[in-house]
């Protein structure tokens, strides 16, 4: 009798542990992501890649990457934002790495990607739908998104490298649209952006274009914007000054 209880003892333990096992594989499996973005250099750009793995620990968030102190300071937008929008991180292990590491990441373009990385990770956003978008722009606490400098390079660079679609602030739409070849997506919010995830509806909103933006278009040149010699700077503020 004694022997049989033992038994049943251990039973319970060893399925108790494959049951652990198992949802904690499940569970790590789908809690790192990786989210396409872009840091200004100049007139030209760096595609970045931030990776976002949330796993068992102490609840701590690190983010890692050879990055500027406005970018650290990104957790804190990043964090109060989701939970003014209904979502509350989990009290787990979360890092952000941004690579390639020798390279310093500066700016506020990556709260944006940094969110969607940890909605991908959460399970919030599928991963297969964000791989198709490069994503950038400022979060305020309230979860809005914000303009940020360089649209136009970002952009033109990451038509250039075979990029087509783009998720950013509905500031830097107007900007962004002038950039053949590519599908601008722009939200004011962070709420906005995950109900377009999960319905895969959005409605574009048709760009008026002035004649002196129509004349922006056609003198900037995807391929050779970043490569202007120092002779035409002229040119490039002219045609970056018909943006406005």
């Amino acid at each position: 009798m004694k022997k049989d209880k033992v038994c049943g003892i251990l039973t319970l333990s060893f399925f108790n542990a494959f049951v652990y096992a198992v949802s904690h594989y499940l569970d790590w499996r789908k809690m790192y992501s990786c989210i396409k973005t872009s840091l200004l250099e100049g007139i030209s750009t760096i595609l970045i890649n931030v990776e976002v793995d949330v796993s068992m620990g102490m609840p701590v968030f690190d983010m890692v990457g050879y990055l500027a102190p406005e970018v650290r300071e990104a957790k804190e937008r990043v964090k109060t934002s989701l939970h003014n929008c209904g979502i509350v991180l989990p009290a787990k292990r979360i890092t952000v790495n941004m690579s390639p590491g020798n390279i310093r990441k500066k700016g506020t373009a990556f709260d944006l990607p940094i969110a969607v990385g940890l909605l991908c990770a959460l399970g919030i956003i599928p991963q297969e739908k964000a791989d198709k978008y490069l994503f950038f722009g400022e979060l305020n606490l309230n979860g809005d998104i914000l303009p940020v400098k360089g649209a136009l390079p970002i952009v033109c660079d990451g038509v250039k490298n075979g990029i087509e679609s783009f998720i950013l602030s509905t500031g830097n739409e107007k900007e962004a649209s002038l950039v053949d070849g590519a599908d601008i997506i722009a939200f004011s919010n962070i709420r906005q952006m995950i109900d377009f995830f999960l319905t895969d509806t959005y409605e574009q909103k048709q760009s008026q274009l002035d004649e002196k933006m129509i004349e922006a278009r056609a003198m900037i040149d995807t391929g050779n914007l970043a490569k202007e010699p120092i002779t035409n700077t002229p040119v490039v503020i002219v045609e970056c000054s018909l943006l406005y």
